[in-house]
């Protein structure tokens, strides 16, 4: 049985004073571990994303077969109709679905959702007789005096009649 000859020396990579085994630092060795570890879970992570992209689009393909394999058969009248009365319903209870019937190309991103719920917040508070307020800050360009001042007072009156709106900026 051989034993490793331990000492303490200054090394000439870390500069530090360490114990040293056979002429290595055993803080360098450390570090080169731990950087070798790291590396590897990288390279794990970036394996399972590409992993679960593959899987997402392939998912999507088949959704986009399955929707140009229904557009592709002839529908009938009756279901023209309850696709119109689903739309329309869907418009009256959503103001994004509202948006994007009178608007087909409107692009809604995340904070097109946000807005558009606090909106629908914001009326159903004063449909329950209360005074809220709102105040929306966004960057400009970014959608919020379409949505707000153009169809948002639309949908509201188009479920409230009788009330009466005022905006301003």
């Amino acid at each position: 049985m051989t034993t490793q000859k331990k000492s303490r020396e200054k090394c000439p990579q870390c500069r530090k004073t360490t114990n040293h085994t056979d002429g290595n630092c055993m803080e360098c060795e450390h570090q080169r571990a731990m950087a070798m570890l790291d590396a590897t879970k990288s390279a794990r992570k970036a394996e399972n994303k590409t992993e679960k992209v593959r899987k997402r689009r392939k998912a999507k393909k088949k959704a986009v077969a399955a929707v140009k394999r229904a557009i592709g058969r002839e529908i009938s009248e009756k279901e023209k109709a309850q696709v119109e009365l689903y739309k329309r319903e869907l418009s009256k209870r959503h103001l994004l679905a509202f948006i994007k019937r009178y608007e087909p190309e409107y692009l809604a991103g995340w904070m097109h959702k946000v807005l558009c719920d606090e909106l629908m917040k914001f009326s159903e508070a004063v449909e329950r007789g209360e005074s809220p307020r709102l105040m929306i800050t966004m960057p400009p360009r970014h959608g919020k005096s379409m949505a707000a001042s153009q169809y948002f007072p639309a949908w509201h009156l188009g479920r409230n009649p009788s009330h009466e709106f005022i905006n301003f900026s």
